[in-house]
């Protein structure tokens, strides 16, 4: 557990009647925090999405290591939202998985493959 973790905990533990909603909005206020919460809830989707759609492909994290010739130690990492995966890689997982990456730019979209 990390010390965030751990705070998190405390926090919760010594405020019980703080309602994590209003919570959250009040500190997506501050933009560094915002900045921070918005690059874990990222890594957090794309972790899912990922872990999800292996799974439907019944697929090993190996399988899908060995497949773009990377460690499944990182297949991992990602799937478990501690690394977020340069878009390179991402293509070449969703590819893996039988998917694609579309990236909107405002009204603008690209697709990698």
């Amino acid at each position: 557990m990390t010390n965030q973790e751990k705070k998190i905990r405390k926090y919760i533990k010594e405020n019980p009647d703080v309602r994590f909603d209003l919570h959250l909005k009040e500190k997506l206020k501050d933009k560094e925090f915002k900045k921070l919460y918005e690059q874990e809830r990222m890594k957090t989707e794309i972790a899912i999405e990922i872990y999800r759609l292996r799974k439907r492909k019944k697929m090993t994290q190996a399988q899908l290591a060995k497949d773009i010739k990377m460690p499944q130690a990182n297949i991992a990492r990602i799937e478990q939202g501690q690394h977020l995966p340069t878009l390179n890689t991402l293509a070449k997982i969703f590819d893996a998985l039988g998917q694609t990456v579309n990236i909107k730019f405002g009204q603008k979209s690209i697709c990698l493959r």
